[in-house]
């Protein structure tokens, strides 16, 4: 079973311009945060050890920075969520759907009945194929539904995404939060 934990890693990018915990917040003046420059952040929701040490390997080898966080149950993760220094806004979350003590669906369904969690970009990463939970998903507004049997080897493919998604896709601010313009 994971446990949770959080790794912040810095490859070889320059060292200039990279930023720090606290400039990871969006700024309360409106000033547009460009997401390249910020390192990726991730919350992995999985209690399978060997999926977690899989996406951990993908992302050793990328040339990005990152911080991964991984709770292994709905209930860790939302204790996680709650506390916005633990993993500073903007994040992205990939849930599993099966897990002990509060599944997937269940923490979906709490995310999106808290205002402060309600527009967190989630994806559930998941090895169920059923079309009802695909539906259950989508009805939840999750951002996408990824079979790991899609991810690629050693969830390469589900890297390149993630890059690719980071970089692209304006995020939502975050309800509670000062309003500030986020992506670039």
């Amino acid at each position: 079973m994971a446990s949770a934990s959080s790794l912040r890693v810095a490859n070889s990018r320059p060292q200039t311009g990279v930023p720090t915990i606290e400039r990871c917040h969006p700024p309360s003046n409106g000033q547009k945060i460009n997401m390249a420059d910020l390192p990726i952040r991730l919350l992995l929701v999985d209690d399978d050890e060997l999926d977690v040490m899989a996406l951990r390997r993908a992302l050793q080898r990328v040339d990005f920075e990152y911080e991964l966080h991984v709770a292994s149950d709905g209930v860790e993760a939302l204790e996680m969520l709650q506390d916005r220094e633990r993993i500073p806004w903007p994040f992205l979350v990939f849930l599993d759907v099966n897990m002990p003590r509060m599944s997937g669906f269940e923490m979906l369904v709490e995310m999106r009945t808290n205002p402060t969690l309600s527009r967190v970009p989630t994806f559930v990463l998941t090895t169920s194929e059923a079309d009802a939970d695909r539906h259950f998903a989508f009805d939840q507004r999750v951002a996408g539904y990824i079979s790991k049997s899609r991810t690629g080897h050693g969830y390469e493919k589900l890297v390149d995404f993630i890059q690719t998604y980071w970089e692209m896709v304006d995020f939502p601010p975050p309800l509670g939060l000062p309003p500030a313009t986020i992506n670039g």
